[in-house]
This record gives structure tokens, sequence and C-alpha cells, in this order.
């Protein structure tokens, strides 16, 4: 797991990303690993409005891609915590480091959007 910190239009950001080399096409992300993600929310961002606390989980795919987000409700109903996960080609990307091209500007893309 690593905090991405970044600064977006003068505003400061954090966001937790974790990976997985669990296999998520085609099937639901295991609860075990959504609650990790949004527990990092909690633990390593500053915001102090829950409906600011996000993550993201990586996990490898055969196209690079921003699944259904999860986000969690407040008891009382309000914006709760945000979970991004994202899909990363691997292997397309291992292909285009290895002659010299950047790795997924997509992935970045994806992350930051987070």
């Amino acid at each position: 797991m690593v905090v991405l910190r970044f600064v977006i239009d003068s505003v400061h950001a954090a966001r937790p990303l974790d990976t997985k080399y669990k296999l998520y096409d085609g099937r639901k992300v295991d609860p075990s690993d959504i609650y990790q993600c949004l527990l990092y929310s909690y633990a390593f961002t500053d915001g102090s409005d829950l409906g600011e606390r996000r993550a993201v989980l990586v996990y490898p795919s055969k196209h690079t891609a921003e699944r259904s987000p999860v986000r969690l409700q407040t008891v009382g109903g309000g914006k709760g915590p945000s979970l991004a996960v994202v899909g990363f080609d691997l292997a397309a990307s291992v292909a285009r480091v290895a002659v010299g091209e950047i790795s997924d500007p997509r992935l970045v893309e994806l992350v930051m959007a987070a």
C-alpha cells in the first residue's frame, strides 16, 4: 500500500492505493479487500469530511479501466468514503516499457481522478 500525495489546482489531496494480484475481471471484489482499502481511506487521508475520504484498489486485468466505484453511506444517509476499483493491463504495460514508452498514462488518469 502506498499513499499518493498530489496537488491539483492548488488543492492538496491524498489517495491510499493498494494493489492486489487477484483476478477480479468477471467477479466481485472480495469484501475483505474493500474493507481494507476503506480503512486506509480513514487512516491515511486528512479530510474531516467523510465524503472526501477515498482510496484506490488496483488489480491485474486485460484492460486498464475503472469499475463501478464502491461508496459507503453514513448511518444518517450522508456520503461516506469511496473506493475506486481499477483494472490494470499489466501485460500491455510491460510491453510498452520494454520498448521505452510510458507504462500506462490511463492508469495515472484513473488514480488521480478517484
